[in-house]
């Protein structure tokens, strides 16, 4: 049973790994911060903004969730009343009441029939209450008595409220939609931050034993799986002639002739940190465009971690 790091997949998993790492950060002596300066600057900066953003689609969220359940109570009573004045309207008509006739109905952009019009959506049922009020008037000013029971001022009460209420509906749709996206780009600028963070983090951790590695790298806001049958190849690659780390040097365990097996690219310390469950004796293989390429035989047993360091030629000049 080996463990592995994993970077977080949640907003909480990213924002305590992060809030970890600030107060180990803060808490050290200036000489034993792990972080280099730049990304020590980027953690202190990127944190409260994530922070911030996360508080905002919650605010945002909840200013929504408000709006919506105002809007759906208030629509809900209008269906019900401007409905109602219609099957009010059919019902005078039934009755033959004087001064209602089929021939009103067209005033309420209803068939002769009677029908009701649907009223699945939030547009049918506004239309509905509006077809109501225009209805009316346009009756009453044919002649008609205006219905009493169900009347013209009641509905347009309700609708006025009704398309208030849809305006903030949608006022809180857009602040919380932008919320989101302010979110999302924040979240890419610490998805970026994060492994650099934990790079600093494992190469101070380098040469300690397993357990005290792992225990080291928590502290400072790693988190790690266990993960069964597995080997573990810590690689850093340094230049043969100076001793100098080399960043952007592709790995891959496997045959030298293939192209599948295990990859990784060394970060800014030169390192990577390589998971494989080939324990057949197998390559090593380094690449880079402007060093020799480098194949290392190598053997891995599981649940084991190997520490290796390679060295790499640069390619002759013409």
């Amino acid at each position: 049973m080996s463990n592995t790091r994993r970077l977080p997949n949640t907003d909480d998993g990213r924002e305590n790994s992060m809030t970890t790492s600030k107060l180990r950060k803060d808490e050290v002596p200036a000489d034993e911060n792990v972080f280099s300066t730049a990304n020590s600057t980027a953690l202190d900066n990127e944190l409260p903004k994530f922070a911030e953003c996360r508080h905002n689609v919650d605010e945002a969220a909840e200013a929504d969730h408000t709006a919506v359940v105002a809007f759906q109570a208030v629509l809900q009573k209008l269906k019900l009343l401007s409905s109602h004045g219609l099957q009010l309207l059919n019902f005078m008509i039934i009755d033959e009441a004087p001064g209602f006739t089929a021939a009103v109905r067209e005033f309420y952009h209803m068939d002769l029939e009677g029908h009701l019009p649907a009223m699945g959506t939030e547009d049918e049922i506004l239309r509905m209450a509006e077809n109501f009020t225009t209805g009316e008037t346009a009756r009453v000013a044919a002649g008609g008595t205006a219905l009493s029971d169900i009347s013209k001022a009641d509905v347009q009460t309700l609708l006025d409220d009704a398309l208030g209420k849809r305006g903030v509906k949608q006022a809180s749709g857009d602040a919380l939609a932008n919320a989101h996206t302010a979110l999302n780009e924040q979240r890419i600028v610490v998805d970026d931050l994060i492994p650099l963070l934990w790079d600093d983090i494992e190469h101070a951790a380098q040469g300690k034993p397993e357990g005290e590695f792992r225990e080291f790298c928590i502290n400072w806001g790693m988190y790690f799986i266990h993960v069964a049958g597995t080997a573990t190849l810590n690689v850093r690659v340094l230049d043969i002639d100076t001793n100098q780390i080399v960043v952007g040097v592709n790995l891959r365990i496997g045959k030298p002739e293939g192209t599948g097996g295990t990859k990784a690219i060394t970060n800014f310390h030169g390192e990577a940190i390589m998971e494989s469950r080939n324990f057949e004796p197998t390559f090593l293989i380094a690449e880079h465009p402007l060093l020799e390429r480098l194949i290392t035989p190598i053997t891995l047993s599981e649940d084991e971690v190997i520490d290796l360091v390679i060295k790499m030629k640069k390619r002759p000049t013409d």
